[in-house]
């Protein structure tokens, strides 16, 4: 059987405080495969019964962004993530700043705006100290036009959600444009997943 599978190339940026590598280990634990290929991180997983491989780079600031990104022939998808607990962090992005890497993509990658009570992450409980606020994300989403805004305060749940959404969007894609190829990459998926169920039975 042909080995068809979609790749999506991804960008996470944030701070140091951000929380971004949130994102990896969920990958790492959802993947079927996984390796690193010099400072781009590679995650086969299932999404619908079908194999996408995510390749994911993850970044502190634009400049690294758009040096990194370099490495990848297009970007698919680009995550900011911030901790909504740093206050200031918020106002790092804005339209200006990004805007080198807009007239790079022109617009044509999927872009999410994620928030991270890291709080609630660690203690399980909501906190009383000041924070962004829900509607000051989603402004900072629709300042810098971007298509989606999260909130990460369950690890699992959460990232799933974003995950899912940016690979709804691509596989709309390819059921426009390649009906075909995605009939036999979910074939591959199916085979991939019997593998898998053999494993641990």
């Amino acid at each position: 059987m042909k080995k068809v599978r979609f790749s999506v190339n991804l960008a996470i940026m944030g701070m140091e405080d951000s929380c971004k590598e949130l994102f990896q280990q969920h990958f790492y634990q959802i993947a079927l495969d996984y390796c690193q290929n010099n400072d781009i991180h590679e995650y086969l997983v299932i999404h619908q019964e079908i194999p996408f491989k995510i390749r994911l780079i993850v970044v502190e600031s634009l400049d690294q962004l758009i040096k990194e990104t370099s490495k990848l022939k297009n970007l698919d998808a680009l995550i900011i993530c911030i901790n909504i607990y740093n206050t200031q962090s918020i106002n790092q992005y804005t339209p200006h700043s990004l805007n080198q890497f807009t007239q790079q993509y022109n617009f044509q990658v999927l872009t999410v705006f994620v928030g991270v009570d890291s709080y609630y992450i660690e203690k399980g409980v909501p906190s009383e100290y000041f924070r962004i606020s829900r509607l000051n994300l989603i402004k900072k989403t629709n300042e810098l036009n971007f298509i989606y805004c999260f909130e990460i305060q369950n690890k699992s749940e959460d990232i799933d959600a974003i995950l899912e959404q940016i690979l709804y969007d691509i596989l709309l894609r390819f059921q426009t444009s390649s009906p075909e190829s995605l009939v036999r990459a979910k074939s591959y998926g199916q085979e991939l997943l019997k593998g898998k169920y053999n494993q641990n039975s």
